[in-house]
């Protein structure tokens, strides 16, 4: 019985080892340490993936946004150039509109008045009165081709790589 009872306290000693007992659970614990270790180097190499395509995706919207800013910059300077190409024209009709109201003042002025004149005059001298039209302002009227130059440049058709010969009218002021 000695001997069983040795054997048991050897087996049972050896089984609740601290170094068998613990042992055990160091390497199951290891061995989810490194099952985490691997998701988290994947999750950083997809993180690292996800950030790389974003940043390219921001870079090219970035691009894309300077360009249009810059298409619209043009497109608003070509407005700016309209809108004075119209004050300008608005300036000139206003000219000639005032122009033609001093004129006609003026012809409605003399032919109420040559009437009783000429009639006097025709009587005394027998030679017809010429009414009195004073000339009009200066207004300077802007010609088309000042205000919009005809330019000629080759363009590139990148489908076919052969230049083209276009016209293009320029906006400009002066």
């Amino acid at each position: 019985m000695d001997s069983l009872v040795s054997e048991s306290s050897a087996e049972l000693a050896n089984r609740l080892s601290v170094d068998t007992v613990f042992s055990t659970a160091v390497a199951s614990i290891n061995k989810k340490i490194e099952g985490f270790s691997d998701r988290v180097e994947v999750k950083k190499r997809q993180t690292d993936e996800v950030v790389v395509k974003k940043d390219e995706k921001l870079s090219e919207l970035l691009k894309a946004l300077i360009e249009k800013q810059d298409q619209l910059e043009a497109v608003f300077d070509q407005i700016d150039r309209i809108e004075g190409i119209i004050n300008k024209v608005k300036e000139t009709y206003n000219a000639v509109a005032e122009n033609l109201d001093s004129i006609e003042k003026a012809v409605s002025a003399s032919t109420t008045t040559y009437s009783l004149q000429s009639s006097r005059r025709q009587q005394q001298h027998g030679v017809p009165l010429q009414p009195y039209f004073p000339p009009p302002n200066h207004v300077d009227i802007f010609d088309t081709n000042e205000l919009f130059p005809l330019t000629e440049e080759y363009i590139l058709i990148p489908e076919t790589g052969q230049q083209k010969y276009i016209h293009s009218f320029d906006i400009r002021l002066q």
